[in-house]
Formats: C-alpha cells, structure tokens, sequence
C-alpha cells in the first residue's frame, strides 16, 4: 500500500460514521498488536480493538454529536514512517484544534505505532 493509500484509509477511519467501514478500515491499516499514543492526554490504548474502540469514541464525540470534522493536511513519507497534519473544524469550517501524528509501520505496511499530537 502507498503512503497516499495509507494516509487516505487512516484519516476515512477516524470520520466515517458507518461502524463496518471503520472497523474493515482499522483491521487494513493497523497492526494486530498496533499502539497508539495520544498526547496531552498521555494515554496509550494497546491492540486494533482498543485502537477501534477509541477511533470509534473520538468519532462519537466529535463528529456525531458535536457536528464537527477532521481535515487532513499535509503528509511526508520516510522509510517505514509516515507524518501527517490533521484539523478540526466546525460546521461553518473554523479550525478549533490542529494536530501532528507519526505512523510507523510494519514490514507489511501497517500502522504499528501512532504518535499523535494534539493541540
């Protein structure tokens, strides 16, 4: 899978709000026994389920509820890592958060640690 491919799946399981998509999403692009980090917050969730389960929360929260919407930004490729951009925004397109995550990847391609940034 290319970085572009990667990126487009990553950012299509944090906003769709359909359950089966997400969940066919996160099993393609996250490691069995992928983790993720998120910062401030400092909290690590371990494993594609806890990972879903979270995606799914944030999802939940910001999306449904509260009528918001991710946007990616900008993305660069290294070697087995990818860095991406991401923002927030309300109904009207008023960026509210922006942040920062770091992807590295398996040998197969797929996320095995998210380093995520957000503020």
């Amino acid at each position: 899978m290319t970085a572009s491919t990667l990126v487009d799946r990553y950012f299509d399981a944090w906003a769709t709000t359909d359950t089966a998509h997400r969940h066919e999403l996160v099993t393609s692009i996250f490691a069995e026994n992928a983790t993720h980090h998120a910062a401030p917050a400092n909290v690590t969730f371990t494993g594609r389920e806890e990972i879903e389960a979270n995606i799914t929360r944030v999802n939940n929260e910001n999306l449904v509820k509260a009528g918001l919407s991710f946007a990616p930004g900008d993305f660069r490729e290294n070697h087995n890592s990818v860095q991406l951009e991401w923002t927030v925004n309300t109904p009207d397109g008023t960026t509210i958060a922006r942040g920062r995550d770091f992807l590295l990847l398996n040998p197969e391609g797929q996320i095995e640690k998210l380093y995520m940034f957000n503020g």
